[in-house]
């Protein structure tokens, strides 16, 4: 559709020249693949403050398997070289999935090494694709972990730390300078894992996120700064080295479709006084400072003049990463973010990145210096972005395109059809004093002369685009291992109830679930807790009602409905004027009601604890249970439940299941990759058994049996694919799982420090 009524935008119509212009361009400098590799991305960069020089690590993500390097630029002598080749420091074998990238990671220590953590997003050699999920536990085609590599620029010579955490892939790292030590935080896990430089030791101060989270920010106060990908914000405290809620989230804004469901963290914080720094998630329309005295945020305002790309569609501005210069200026990239379809004017624009810059402590207002590119080349992704304040030098990486024969007829959403070969990672440099002279004296930068028309859709595009507009989330599918899903459930069924934001959240350890129970259909009740005990509530609700149409569209929740249902959102306007949107069903289950455990009464503690999964087990210790060679050690009985035909299954400390039936044991095998199996249960009739296993390193898995098809692996508890919820969410020590007495839904509940109950329609 066309933007909405009240809404502005950058480009118009494409009518208006003076919008095609470039950055001016005295200080731009260009560089194609300067180190000579041909790869076609790169997702970690920045400056070295002590000599100036910039790191950065080219990678490919096309499946070839290709290890990454880490590249060393000279602005001086405009030199580009490889600094390490990652597979000489690894030792990979050919059936891993490979070092792929260093990812935002690259720091210089106080001695003047780079250090930086290896991390893959492409598949194994033998693999149909990309599985770090499905390939966790496997030992032989996953990943082994990642390497924390430290490289000498004056030697030249690069020594392997080690590998922090095993078989997990380290997705953001930084220095803690008050204590000499590495922070970094798990891609697959989200967990936080302290590496000291002094004694190497390693401590793993659990989960801080849901999944895929990267940014780690040093904070003036020598605290490390993150937020969950849902976007709260929290801090690993260095000197007692335990996770902190800093209870701020940030907030949804309207039409921000990657914001209010995909992207909601820190992409990047920059330290702009003794006790603040200031942040952004990469969607976000405004910046926001952080005060480390005072533990608040204050938001600092729209971070663009403007609303929207064009008036064609509603497609908002987003950034990859930004900078900040030695006068606390922000520079940073704007590119539009397309997620949405047209419905009403249906036309192929032009897709073009803007430069910014804002210097927001001083009152001013955010401008557009002009388009990123010049009378050759044409930015069309930004990865990363690099301010060095000290030599006043800008930084951007991405693909590069060349504007000669890139006219609008060969254009599809912004990426050329014919010319995808031409197509190269590159440097696009400013010498920030020489354009902050041309933008003190007024001058502007040169109209571009490539085409800057739109294009009428045939009839065979409106087509599809009106089927996509229609059925929007169908085109969300499983955005890792998409062909081999390792989810217990599509994401369709999700209903996920984030019980850490419900107890008080300087104690978030508290939400961890110990049982779960069924009240009736639409009630379940459940026992969480480490240092305090609770009991909580959770309720069914199919919709939201306010009090009037201004109400509901100025409500934040509102706006994350209309994101995730764009539009086929329900909404219904009673003859009193009230209004009522039938909510999607991510949000269908809510906290209601959290309560001291000490406050129930005695028989309400025992009606809770008769039927709360999972049960005490009972198996007579004399059983010879299924073992595992070698580790019959671990053949005690950890879970059990009685189900039909007079049997009983039971689940051992290894992982392993069995039927027992007049005193003999049937065994079924492994329920998931290890142990321990933590909660089984039956349907009404106990014709099938849902249990959860899995150890607390692992990722969990849910698993069922029945006579007909045997003992299954569902899968495990992790959903990040944009269009159904407001951020991911994931659980890993699956204590308990119950279905709904007209065994419609099943709920499962995690132990893991973020703790969640899921529900699940079946």
């Amino acid at each position: 559709m066309s933007i909405p009524k009240g809404y502005t935008s950058y480009f118009g119509r494409f009518d208006n020249p003076e919008k095609f212009r470039l950055v001016p361009q005295d200080g731009v400098r260009v560089r194609i693949d300067p180190e000579g590799l041909n790869y076609p991305h790169c997702w970690d960069m920045n400056y070295a403050p002590s000599t100036g020089k910039l790191y950065y690590s080219p990678c490919d993500e096309s499946g070839r398997g290709l290890h990454t390097r880490l590249v060393e630029y000279d602005w001086d002598s405009d030199t580009a070289k490889i600094a390490f080749r990652v597979e000489e420091l690894t030792l990979p074998r050919e059936r891993h999935m490979p070092h792929s990238k260093l990812h935002e990671s690259i720091t210089e220590l106080p001695n003047g090494h780079i250090v930086a953590s290896t991390h893959s997003t492409d598949r194994g050699k033998f693999q149909p694709e990309w599985m770090p999920f499905a390939h966790v536990d496997h030992v032989w085609d996953g990943f082994p972990g990642s390497y924390i590599l430290d490289y000498d620029p004056v030697t030249g010579q690069t020594v392997n730390l080690g590998c922090p955490a095993p078989r997990e892939s380290i997705y953001g790292m930084t220095y803690d300078a008050k204590y000499n030590a590495l922070y970094m935080i798990g891609f697959m896990k989200g967990h936080v894992y302290r590496l000291s430089l002094d004694d190497h030791t390693v401590k793993d101060l659990g989960k801080a996120a849901e999944v895929f989270c990267y940014r780690l920010h040093a904070g003036p106060d020598g605290h490390i700064y993150g937020m969950t990908k849902s976007g709260y914000l929290w801090r690993a405290n260095v000197d007692t080295q335990e996770l902190e809620d800093l209870n701020w989230r940030m907030p949804p804004e309207r039409y921000k479709y990657v914001l209010n469901t995909w992207y909601r963290y820190m992409i990047k914080g920059k330290n702009i006084s003794d006790h603040e720094f200031v942040f952004t998630a990469g969607n976000s329309g405004h910046f926001y400072v952080f005060d480390c005295n005072t533990l608040t945020v204050r938001d600092c305002g729209r971070n663009m003049p403007i609303d929207f790309e064009s008036d064609f569609q509603i497609t908002p501005y987003g950034r990859s990463e930004f900078g900040l210069d030695k006068d606390n200026v922000l520079w940073y990239n704007c590119a539009p973010s397309r997620y949405d379809f047209p419905t009403d004017e249906f036309y192929k624009t032009p897709h073009q990145h803007l430069l910014c810059r804002w210097d927001f402590t001083r009152g001013k207002e955010p401008e557009v210096v002009g388009i990123i590119g010049t009378q050759e080349q044409s930015m069309q992704l930004c990865s990363c972005l690099s301010l060095d304040p000290e030599h006043d030098r800008l930084y951007m990486i991405g693909r590069l395109v060349p504007v000669e024969g890139y006219g609008i007829d060969t254009q599809v959403e912004g990426y050329s059809t014919d010319g995808r070969s031409e197509q190269r990672q590159g440097l696009f440099m400013i010498d920030l004093k020489k354009l902050r002279a041309q933008l003190d004296a007024g001058e502007k930068g040169p109209i571009w002369k490539r085409a800057m028309t739109v294009r009428p859709m045939t009839e065979d595009e409106i087509k599809a685009s009106k089927e996509k507009a229609k059925n929007y989330n169908a085109y969300a599918g499983e955005e890792v291992a998409g062909a081999n899903p390792v989810t217990a459930f599509p994401i369709s069924k999700v209903s996920p109830i984030r019980l850490w934001r419900s107890v008080p959240h300087t104690d978030i350890c508290d939400s961890k679930v110990q049982a779960l129970t069924w009240i009736d259909n639409e009630t379940i009740q459940g026992i969480c807790g480490e240092k305090n005990k609770y009991v909580f509530t959770i309720k069914r609700r199919e919709y939201a009602e306010y009090a009037s149409r201004e109400v509901m569209e100025n409500d934040p929740d509102f706006w994350v409905y209309e994101s995730v249902l764009k539009h086929n959102l329900e909404v219904t306007e009673n003859a009193d004027g009230t209004m009522r949107v039938k909510l999607p069903w991510s949000f269908n289950w809510i906290c209601t009601e959290l309560k001291p455990y000490d406050e129930i009464t005695v028989g309400e503690e025992k009606k809770l604890l008769a039927s709360a999964m999972p049960q005490p087990c009972d198996v007579d210790p004399e059983l010879k249970l299924p073992t595992v060679a070698g580790r019959q050690y671990l053949a005690t009985a950890t879970a059990s439940v009685k189900f039909a035909g007079d049997r009983t299954m039971v689940g051992t400390r290894d992982g392993l299941v069995g039927i027992i039936k007049d005193g003999e044991v049937f065994s079924l095998g492994n329920a998931a990759p290890q142990g321990p199996v933590r909660c089984l249960t039956t349907n009404a009739d106990g014709t099938v058994i849902w249990g959860t296993a899995g150890d607390e390193e692992d990722m969990g898995t849910i698993f069922t049996y029945d006579d007909k098809r045997g003992l299954v692996q569902r899968g495990v508890i992790s959903y990040n694919s944009h269009g159904w919820m407001d951020g991911p969410t994931a659980a890993h020590i699956l204590t308990s799982i119950t279905l709904s007495p007209d065994g419609q839904f099943v709920a499962v509940g995690n132990a893991d420090r973020l703790g969640c109950v899921h529900v699940f329609k079946l």
